[in-house]
């Protein structure tokens, strides 16, 4: 919660940049893990926090396209001449590993990375929980909203809706890193 308030004050890297160069950062809550409302942050929740992939799906198909609607009126707001798509999220290295598994019938070993300074025993752990929730889900690469549902986040199903948005309006997108990258693919697929 702290890194996204700091993200609305440019605190953050991502922040600081865009307010030095006079560009504006929209931040909004797509399942932020609390019920206050967090000044400066559009609240565009479709349910507190992702569901833990190795038990559940991720979200249901419904609230996975919400996520998308979200994304896509995002990146339809009037004045939107280019648009940089990231995440502040947490654990979502692991459901973008997912997410490219399912799509891409590569295994996890193959797609995963340590994300933000893991152990050696915990990124086999991570490997380990994505194994588990494909084998759990079985999502259909053939169903790209399916996968989000299954083994996403809403801040990837948000972010692949951003990308269909951009393109639907001719607004060029940069990815922010292999989080965005799959939201990319993602996009990719659905259409």
């Amino acid at each position: 919660l702290s890194q996204v308030i700091n993200m609305t004050r440019h605190k953050t890297g991502m922040s600081a940049l865009a307010y030095y160069f006079g560009n504006e950062v929209v931040v909004a809550d797509m399942g932020i893990d609390t019920d206050r409302p967090i000044p400066g942050v559009l609240d565009r929740k479709v349910r507190r926090s992702t569901g833990n992939i190795a038990r559940e799906p991720a979200m249901t198909r419904q609230q996975a396209l919400q996520a998308l609607e979200t994304g896509m009126g995002l990146a339809a707001a009037d004045g939107v001449q280019a648009l940089g798509i990231g995440e502040m999220g947490i654990g979502n290295t692991t459901t973008s590993a997912a997410v490219l598994a399912a799509l891409t019938h590569a295994p996890a070993q193959a797609v995963t990375g340590r994300g933000g300074g893991l152990t050696d025993a915990a990124f086999e752990k991570k490997k380990q929980v994505i194994d588990r929730a494909l084998a759990l889900h079985r999502p259909d690469p053939a169903d790209p909203v399916g996968v989000l549902a299954a083994v996403g986040g809403l801040d990837l199903a948000a972010m692949t809706g951003a990308f269909l948005g951009c393109a639907q309006n001719h607004v060029p997108a940069v990815v922010d890193g292999y989080i965005s990258i799959v939201a990319a693919l993602t996009a990719v697929r659905l259409c």
